[in-house]
């Protein structure tokens, strides 16, 4: 019985120590991978996970994990940002663990080009190198580049300005989903803020910053990015304020210089402005829209008559009933940098000058001669330089000697030589003439009367001189003072007894300036 007891006691000490050293045995995990990496359009990767025990998953919410036997499927969706996407997920087993780095790239996306100011040959060789097809439209100063980019066409339109330097492209697409799309990612790249003025109907919205302006549109089945660059003038490509007078409420209408079509309509539709169609002439290239405004119910555009496709004219029409003062027009087109002219059109409206832009604006309040019934009272905006038509701002301006009725006309020449704007004299058939170095009074013409130097005439060169707003400016600065004596404006210098007349209509028998002895 000792031998036995001594036996099993063996026996069960073995099955002790073997069962000791299995419950010892140390966990397992491997994994056939521990980075991965997903193109942008996404799928899904495999790992193969070696484990002695049962094992667990968890990662990111973006990444997808599956558990399949021995192998571990991660799977994710497209990348529709233009941000690289980086997480992990982890596999346990007892208690070890082990990270898988997942990384997924950005969505590689061809943006328009945004070199302004190039030239068609610069845009048509960056396309062509980025693998577009190009088609030429210069006609109308346009290019039209295409491309297949996996599920996508895309379509751009760069817009040339009358230099052939690029101002506007547009980018096309098929329909709302993808332009959601498309304008989330040109926001991110570009870092744009939408901006309060966009439409409230969200036909049109408008985001910029502080070098490019966006505007989208989602017009019946049009869809689109128009972009440029961010300029808030009133000849702009991109303006997307009314520019609005804070007094009368009155506004200016988009007056892109020779710019597309669709700045226009752009600009209108964000209003939630209608087009006219008994009034759109598009075969002639003129638009109007209803503005549901009683007060300005309505805005005109006239493009070029060859093309239709550049814009030159537009209009707002007021309501005759609620028609602005002439002074209120005036301080509200002074703000735009437009200044009032002497000029006026054939029903005596005033017409207002932009130097800068070479833009007019002619406020027609005025009823017809015609006393027509059909008479809109509107503010029209139009290209134009009046510069030849209108006063010289700066002039240079000799004044004569006003030493009258004490010399003869050789002793008066030999002072006018001392004078800094002498150049040469000579005869004239009225007396002398002086040949002076102004490049706005060529010439002073001397005459006598009873052998003594009696009268000059300071000649101007051009109508727009003689109307300089500088020569009573000039005349007042030596001592002269205006008097109402006729229709010639005419000042005199009552210490020198010396009077001045401004021939603007050549009734002296040129535009001049006439200092005689003060009668």
């Amino acid at each position: 019985m000792k031998r036995i007891s001594v036996a099993m006691l063996m026996i069960v000490g073995l099955l002790f120590v073997t069962s000791c050293s299995e419950d010892n045995e140390e966990t397992t995990l491997t994994l056939s991978k521990k980075s991965v990496t997903f193109k942008s359009d996404g799928g899904e990767q495999s790992i193969m996970v070696t484990s002695n025990e049962d094992w667990k998953v968890e990662g990111d919410s973006w990444i997808e994990t599956k558990k399949q036997e021995k192998e571990l499927i991660l799977k994710v969706a497209p990348n529709k940002t233009l941000e690289t996407l980086t997480g992990e997920v982890k596999v346990t087993a007892g208690g070890l663990v082990e990270v898988v780095k997942v990384t997924q790239e950005a969505l590689s996306m061809d943006f328009p080009l945004t070199t302004f100011g190039a030239t068609y040959e610069e845009i048509i060789k960056q396309e062509k190198e980025r693998g577009f097809a190009v088609k030429e439209k210069k006609e109308v100063r346009q290019l039209w580049v295409s491309k297949r980019a996996g599920s996508l066409d895309l379509q751009f339109i760069y817009y040339f300005d009358k230099e052939g330097k690029f101002q506007l492209v547009e980018s096309q697409f098929p329909n709302q989903n993808i332009l959601t799309e498309q304008v989330a990612l040109f926001v991110s790249k570009y870092k744009l803020a939408e901006n309060e003025v966009s439409s409230s109907e969200k036909t049109v919205r408008f985001f910029s910053n502080e070098k490019y302006s966006l505007s989208t549109y989602a017009v019946g089945n049009k869809y689109g990015v128009v972009m440029g660059l961010y300029n808030e003038t009133n000849n702009s490509w991109t303006r997307q304020t009314l520019l609005k007078d804070s007094v009368t409420d009155i506004w200016m209408p988009t007056l892109g210089r020779y710019a597309p079509q669709i700045t226009m309509e752009v600009f209108e539709y964000s209003q939630g402005h209608t087009l006219n169609e008994e009034l759109t002439k598009k075969d002639k290239g003129v638009f109007v829209f209803n503005t549901g405004n009683p007060k300005f119910p309505s805005v005109k555009y006239w493009f070029d008559v060859e093309n239709k496709s550049f814009l030159e004219e537009s209009a707002i029409f007021v309501d005759s009933n609620n028609r602005p003062s002439p002074a209120e027009i005036d301080a509200w087109l002074l703000k735009l940098g437009f200044k009032q002219t002497i000029l006026v059109d054939k029903n005596q409206n005033v017409l207002y000058f932009h130097k800068k832009n070479k833009c007019a604006a002619v406020v027609e309040m005025n009823k017809p001669r015609n006393n027509s019934n059909t008479f809109e009272p509107k503010i029209q905006f139009f290209f134009g330089d009046l510069e030849d038509k209108l006063p010289a701002e700066n002039i240079q301006m000799p004044m004569p000697i006003l030493s009258f009725n004490k010399f003869t006309m050789e002793q008066v020449v030999e002072q006018y030589k001392k004078e800094s704007y002498f150049v040469s004299s000579a005869p004239h058939d009225y007396g002398i003439l002086i040949k002076t170095n102004s490049p706005d009074f060529g010439g002073i013409l001397l005459m006598e009367d009873g052998g003594k130097y009696a009268m000059a005439f300071l000649l101007a060169d051009t109508k727009q001189v003689i109307n300089s707003p500088e020569i009573p400016e000039n005349l007042i600065k030596n001592g002269f003072e205006e008097k109402k004596l006729g229709q010639i404006p005419t000042f005199v210098n009552k210490e020198k007894g010396v009077m001045a007349q401004i021939d603007i209509t050549g009734a002296f028998g040129s535009y001049s300036v006439a200092f005689s002895k003060n009668e």
